[in-house]
């Protein structure tokens, strides 16, 4: 492939990905990009090439980050020509890629972060009816995230109500990264009712008053299942982070999401389909770097730490004792410093 074809390929493919580059940094970024790779390329562009390509980057003393954003825009553009037929191979399989340090972060649970998400929608004391509409619009979505389906922040913004079957518990998210997918509702009480309501259109007076307002809802808004902006949603988080003591945003919800799960006995393999994932070695990433789960086994089987347990916690592990060995049928209490429980044998 010469470079005057290279070129307009590239032109081509920025018009298809111009939806998913939703920042104009992102768009300006892949643009430098694609110039350094066309300003680089003395030979015919293939495989190989991208291979020099990403060597040249190292070369040049980019930073990790720099580099990974450079290698992922040329990786998905290589994997767009493989698609459209445009090249017969699948160029990118096996092509070593720059590895970026991530720092293990400590999130919150999924009890907590619901906490924190609803603290920071809190309506204050001089909100407008607009602004109070906005804060419980993102309240629902981004516990609608970390509760029922993981969503990344785009393809949940745009779920519209007719993708939404509460009678077969499940929802249509068209917008997917990977494709459409399916997901399942929960059968979270609150969570149900609040989508059965947004599905039947069953808005408040207040509510509708709000949306009616042409200066800053559209009409088609009333379709929607949360009438949200993906900007606004992030700030939001933003505010929940301020909270929690460490920065988090609206993608953490789907970390959140994923160790929830794992947490709870999913296979990874559920997760993954879960989550939307196309290769179960993106699902592994967001599982990775759980370091909550780390201290919690040391505090827990060390024998030293053991030692300093409270008394509550310890009270905890004799209770889930009962329950692997029977069933507790009554007791419960504790007084001086004496647990009585009644157990069933199975």
């Amino acid at each position: 492939m010469d470079k005057e074809t290279l070129r307009l390929l590239i032109k081509k493919f920025k018009d298809h990905r111009q939806r998913r580059w939703k920042s104009a940094k992102t768009t300006a970024n892949n643009a430098y990009f694609f110039n350094l790779l066309l300003e680089y390329l003395d030979t015919p562009f293939n495989r190989e090439a991208i291979i020099k390509f990403f060597n040249y980057l190292s070369d040049r003393e980019l930073s990790e980050s720099t580099r990974r954003q450079a290698e992922t825009a040329i990786l998905a553009f290589a994997d767009w020509l493989f698609y459209e037929d445009i090249i017969p191979k699948k160029w990118t399989i096996n092509i070593d890629r720059t590895y970026v340090h991530r720092k293990p972060r400590i999130l919150p649970s999924q009890t907590e972060v619901l906490e924190l998400i609803k603290k920071a929608t809190e309506p204050g004391r001089f909100d407008s009816r607009l602004s109070t509409f906005s804060k419980m619009e993102h309240r629902a979505c981004l516990c609608f995230i970390v509760v029922a389906c993981g969503g990344r922040n785009y393809e949940t913004s745009q779920i519209l109500r007719e993708h939404v079957s509460i009678s077969g518990n499940q929802l249509t998210i068209v917008e997917g990264k990977n494709g459409p997918r399916n997901a399942a509702i929960p059968a979270v009480p609150w969570l149900v009712e609040d989508l059965t309501r947004r599905v039947n259109g069953e808005r408040t007076a207040d509510e509708l008053k709000t949306l009616s307002d042409r200066t800053h809802y559209k009409e088609s808004d009333l379709e929607r299942l949360f009438v949200v902006n993906e900007k606004k949603l992030e700030e939001t988080m933003r505010k929940a982070g301020k909270l929690f003591g460490s920065p988090m945003n609206v993608h953490d919800l789907r970390r959140i999401f994923a160790r929830d799960l794992k947490k709870n006995g999913a296979s990874i393999d559920d997760i993954k389909d879960a989550m939307g994932h196309r290769a179960i070695e993106t699902t592994m990433k967001y599982l990775e770097y759980d370091t909550s789960t780390q201290a919690k086994t040391l505090k827990n089987y060390s024998s030293e730490a053991r030692k300093y347990r409270t008394q509550e916690e310890k009270v905890k592990e004799l209770i889930s004792h009962a329950w692997e060995i029977g069933r507790v049928i009554g007791g419960g209490d504790f007084k001086k410093g004496i647990l009585n429980l009644r157990v069933k044998i199975n």
